[in-house]
């Protein structure tokens, strides 16, 4: 079921299956928002949970058992409920269930709220343990925003000067490959040969200490802020040539290849104790 919230200058179309926004438009109906893909099915927003990007071998251990648990987790599968909704906010939740327990042993609460203020999209997901003595999650954002013009025509420019070394999603330091890793600046740049390497896949920047960066047009007439204060980590990526840029706030990064380990000594994992939960925002401003 499609869900639709809107303000004074946006409106925003969310999917009740994996609570995944679909579409933000404004009033001239310009989209933001892009399918990283040409198939019907293909994502615009998936969210992880309640792992961001990859386990070694897809496994993890947790009291000396072993699950499968695949990329991004399993909320990217799932049909929400719609809990709440009014004119310019929507809540949407999943709780544990037979499918989920065969791989994720926690009896959990996630909620991911959305809320549009002005032009300005606010994006906030809670988890609660609902009745497990412990559990152990990460979250994230994965959404790709429309660059109709192309990759090399944009910019990531970030509030402050930085010098970043870049990962790929496996933890492996970046090469040289001229993708443009900011060094002593605020602006990241791309070329023609920016992701396009199979070995490097997405721009990792871990433990980043900008908090806010936009996907600024070269020629200033289109610009997307997103903020990210709650979030450790920032993913940066594209498949090569298409028409979209993904800016990716993530509380984890993956493992290093198939390192298969306790859930409970993997960096970056948030644990709950019962009753307890946990939440994260990240925004997003879009102007032309």
């Amino acid at each position: 079921m499609l869900v639709k919230i809107q303000s004074q200058e946006l409106v925003a179309e969310i999917e009740t299956f994996a609570a995944e926004i679909k579409s933000i438009k404004n009033n001239d109906g310009t989209e933001f928002m892009a399918k990283m893909g040409n198939e019907p099915e293909s994502r615009t927003a998936p969210i992880a949970f309640p792992i961001c990007g990859l386990l070694g071998d897809d496994k993890y251990i947790y009291k000396d058992k072993e699950y499968t648990l695949q990329i991004h987790g399993f909320a990217q599968k799932m049909e929400f409920e719609l809990e709440k909704k009014c004119e310019d906010e929507a809540t949407f939740l999943l709780v544990a269930n037979d499918e989920t327990r065969e791989c994720y042993p926690f009896e959990f609460e996630f909620r991911v709220n959305y809320k549009l203020v002005k032009n300005t999209l606010y994006v906030c997901y809670t988890a609660k343990n609902a009745n497990s003595d412990e559990m152990f999650f990460a979250f994230g954002g994965h959404e790709a925003y429309a660059i109709p013009e192309g990759l090399t025509e944009y910019k990531v420019v970030f509030d402050q000067k930085l010098t970043l070394d870049g990962y790929d999603v496996s933890g492996t330091k970046v090469r040289e490959l001229n993708r443009g890793i900011v060094k002593d600046s605020d602006t990241l740049n791309f070329d023609e040969t920016s992701f396009r390497d199979e070995k490097a896949g997405a721009l990792v920047l871990p433990d980043i200490k900008s908090k806010e960066c936009s996907i600024v047009h070269k020629n200033g007439t289109r610009k997307v802020t997103v903020k990210y204060d709650d979030f450790k980590h920032l993913l940066v990526w594209q498949n090569a040539d298409e028409k979209y840029l993904c800016i990716e706030p993530w509380s984890m990064i993956s493992d290093v290849p198939h390192m298969v380990g306790k859930i409970d000594e993997k960096p970056d994992m948030i644990r709950l104790l019962k009753g307890e939960e946990y939440s994260a925002v990240h925004s997003m401003t879009f102007s032309i």
